[in-house]
């Protein structure tokens, strides 16, 4: 995690002394180093990142299982992260790159449970050795008061699958 003060040109950034953290990379390539990018892009001075993690793909058994899902692609990398709004943690999200970390996908939310009383954190990742599945588990809180019809109260471990395989008609 990193909070620049100034821009990569010396300039000052315009947040009024408020300063999101985000999560940048530094890149190692051809012998020569390169960054900070920022890869969760938080602009508002409210808002911050939270334990920011890469999730690598691992090594796939294609040869034992002759499954697609187990051929292995070392280009695709994952990082997820929590965010926190004024200094309460809310929601968790993670982006995907197919070329060892060059570009990132569009930013998604791990859950589809956002309201303000949720805090979700903690999150964790997993790949398939082709990069295609994303498998998550976090923490969520809830701080309001149980009721017949809310089934998200408490303290809870939840788990979500992301499928990169599906595609729109």
């Amino acid at each position: 995690a990193y909070t620049p003060y100034e821009t990569m040109d010396g300039e000052q950034l315009p947040l009024g002394g408020k300063f999101p953290s985000n999560f940048h990379t530094n890149l190692y390539v051809d012998g020569i180093w390169s960054g900070p990018v920022n890869v969760t892009g938080v602009t508002d001075s409210s808002k911050s990142t939270l334990d920011p993690r890469f999730s690598t793909t691992p090594k796939g058994s294609f040869d034992t299982t002759g499954l697609e899902s187990d051929k292995s692609n070392p280009n695709v990398l994952f990082v997820s992260w929590g965010s926190t709004v004024q200094g309460e943690e809310a929601d968790v999200f993670f982006r995907r790159s197919t070329d060892n970390g060059l570009t990132w996908e569009d930013e998604q939310v791990i859950s589809s449970i956002q309201l303000a009383t949720i805090q979700e954190k903690e999150v964790l990742s997993f790949a398939s050795p082709d990069g295609k599945h994303l498998y998550n588990v976090w923490l969520q809180q809830s701080e309001h008061q149980p009721s017949e019809d809310n089934a998200t109260t408490g303290l809870d471990t939840w788990f979500g699958r992301v499928d990169f395989n599906i595609t729109a008609p």
